[in-house]
């Protein structure tokens, strides 16, 4: 692993050398403490990246970033439903949310993935890596599109979201511009906590629906002429002969 990020490193800078892109110094955040708190934590970890111009000449390719279909599933599994911490919102439908990755994979791409020393694996595992994917609503996801935290923040979960993405650019030594290293910063000096934030209330209906009914379904066909994109493991009709690969969904 040390050998991997070794090579992220040097690529890195070989990029941003041969673009003409050196690295800069800018300003720290972290205050030096005896007692460091989770805020100096965070921005102890900010000041650890690279600060540089995105190098938006790279030549990009999204099918070098392939990803699992599997990943809906790990994430339901991870909140136990079909959550949106940007919009605090529980959903009974996959049809109303987008995969989002945290740090855009282009933004990744012009941040140090488009490096000559980085191979198809490791932008793979990126776009693949849950440390960087949540599910979020489809609009919302668009509305994002491929900006930065220089350029948009969410309403809801932002100094979780903020530390979300310092990790996963130091996971992956990827730079970060000065606009958006100043934006951060100036989130997390206003925080408290950087957990993230689940609503208990679910969404309506997610765990019974009196209209469509609890079952139980014979087989996926019969169930689908009810619930078109199956259903969680959260959900009544949820039962567990219908899971045949046991991800916590049936019948998608």
């Amino acid at each position: 692993m040390a050998n991997v990020r070794a090579g992220l490193v040097f690529g890195l800078l070989t990029v941003l050398v041969s673009q003409g892109c050196a690295p800069t110094m800018t300003t720290n955040y972290a205050k030096e403490s005896t007692t460091e708190s989770s805020r100096d934590r965070v921005l102890r970890a900010l000041d650890g990246l690279i600060v540089a111009p995105e190098l938006q000449q790279c030549a990009y390719d999204r099918g070098d970033y392939p990803h699992s279909q599997s990943l809906e599933n790990r994430l339901i599994l991870r909140f136990g439903g079909i959550y949106d911490p940007y919009e605090l919102r529980w959903y009974d439908s996959r049809d109303s949310v987008d995969l989002e990755h945290i740090v855009g994979i282009r933004e990744a791409h012009a941040s140090g993935l488009c490096s000559d020393t980085i191979d198809r694996d490791i932008r793979a595992q990126f776009a693949n890596d849950t440390l960087n994917l949540v599910l979020v609503n489809s609009s919302i996801n668009r509305s994002k599109g491929g900006q930065d935290a220089g350029q948009w923040w969410p309403r809801h979960n932002q100094c979780w979201f903020a530390r979300q993405i310092i990790e996963v650019r130091k996971a992956y030594q990827l730079s970060i511009d000065p606009k958006e290293k100043d934006s951060l910063a100036e989130k997390i000096n206003a925080c408290d906590s950087f957990e993230i934030e689940i609503t208990s209330t679910l969404y309506p209906n997610f765990l019974t629906d009196s209209t469509a009914g609890c079952g139980p379904f014979a087989s996926c066909t019969e169930l689908r002429k009810v619930y078109s994109n199956g259903v969680s493991h959260h959900h009544c009709a949820y039962e567990t002969r219908l899971d045949a690969n046991l991800d916590g969904w049936i019948c998608g």
